[in-house]
C-alpha cells in the first residue's frame, strides 16, 4: 500500500496537470475557431482568455507543486544528514567515555582512542571536547607524578621508576635508550608519564606531557640518540 504523502504528490501533479493542459487545448481550439470562422461566430474574447489564464495558473500550480516537492525531498535529507551526524556523535562520544576510563586506570590504549577521535571525528564539538578531555589526563598524570616525586623527596626524573617499576625484560639503571623505548611500546601510562618527565631532564627539551608526535620530531633530529 502506498504512503498517504505519495498519494497525495501523484494526485496534486495530475489535477494541477489536467488543469494546466484542459486550459491550454480550449485556448488552442478557441484560436483555431478564431482563424476558420468570421469574428461574429467565433467566441467570446473574454471567454478565450479566461481559458488562457485557466492554463497559465494551471501551470504555475503543477511548477508550485513541483518545487514544493523538490524543497520537502532537500528538507528531508538534510534532516537525514543531521541524524546521521547526531548518531556518530554519540557513538564517538560513548567510545570516548570507554576510552578515558581506560586511560585512568593506566592504559595506553584509552590516550591512543582518545587523540584518534579528537583527530579524526566529523562533529567539530566532539573533537573540542575529547581534546579538552586529553589535556585533562594529561596533566592529571603530570600533577600527580609531581606530588608523589615531592612527598618521596625525588630529585630526578629517573628515580620515578623506582615507584612505578619497568616494563618485563627492562633493569635498572635507567639510560635514554630506555626511555625512549617506553614512550614509543610501552602500554602502561604510569610508567610513559616516568619516561616523559625523565626525557625532559635528560634532552634538556620541554615536551608536553604525552606528547609522542614532539618526542620523535626530537628524535628525527638527533638519530643517534634515540
Amino acid at each position: 500500500m502506498w504512503p498517504e504523502h505519495d498519494v497525495l504528490r501523484v494526485l496534486s501533479y495530475v489535477v494541477t496537470g489536467a488543469i494546466a493542459l484542459y486550459g491550454f487545448i480550449d485556448f488552442i481550439v478557441d484560436e483555431i475557431q478564431l482563424r476558420r470562422h468570421r469574428p461574429a461566430e467565433v467566441p467570446h474574447r473574454r471567454k478565450r482568455v479566461g481559458g488562457l489564464l485557466f492554463g497559465i495558473l494551471g501551470l504555475a500550480g503543477f511548477v508550485l507543486t513541483w518545487r514544493l516537492d523538490v524543497l520537502a525531498d532537500r528538507n528531508e535529507a538534510k534532516r537525514e544528514q543531521q541524524i546521521s551526524r547526531l548518531s556518530e556523535a554519540q557513538a564517538q562520544t560513548e567510545r570516548a567515555a570507554n576510552a578515558v576510563a581506560q586511560a585512568r586506570i593506566g592504559l595506553r590504549d584509552g590516550l591512543t582512542a582518545l587523540r584518534e577521535i579528537s583527530e579524526t571525528a566529523a562533529d567539530p564539538d566532539v573533537r573540542q571536547r575529547v581534546s579538552a578531555i586529553v589535556r585533562s589526563v594529561s596533566e592529571d598524570y603530570e600533577r600527580v607524578l609531581t606530588e608523589q616525586a615531592n612527598e618521596y623527596r625525588i630529585t630526578t626524573a629517573t628515580e620515578l621508576f623506582g615507584l612505578y617499576g619497568l616494563p618485563p625484560g627492562m633493569d635498572l639503571p635507567v639510560n635514554f635508550t630506555k626511555v625512549i623505548r617506553i614512550i614509543r611500546s610501552d602500554n602502561n601510562l604510569q610508567r610513559i608519564a616516568c619516561a616523559f618527565l625523565a626525557f625532559r631532564e635528560l634532552s634538556g627539551t620541554e615536551v608536553g606531557m604525552f606528547d609522542f608526535a614532539s618526542v620523535e620530531r626530537w628524535c628525527g633530529e638527533h638519530p643517534g640518540a634515540c
